[in-house]
């Protein structure tokens, strides 16, 4: 949740999950998957491009801390 959030923070975010959902679980049974292991990291990068877009960085860098 931000009130920074752009539609394209949403769209980055939004294909993020969908290629997180499409690849996690063949990813984990098959580390081998290239396919799988690209998608992964394009949800990894597109998670934090919204982090960073939705000026969140700043409060999840300090979540980590604060929880710990």
């Amino acid at each position: 949740m931000s009130n920074s959030s752009t539609p394209i923070v949403d769209a980055l975010s939004l294909q993020g999950i969908k290629l997180g959902a499409r690849s996690l679980l063949a990813v984990y049974h098959d580390g081998t998957n290239l396919a799988g292991r690209e998608d992964m990291c394009l949800c990894s990068y597109y998670g934090g491009l919204s982090l960073a877009n939705a000026k969140l960085g700043a409060v999840h860098g300090f979540s980590g801390t604060l929880g710990g």
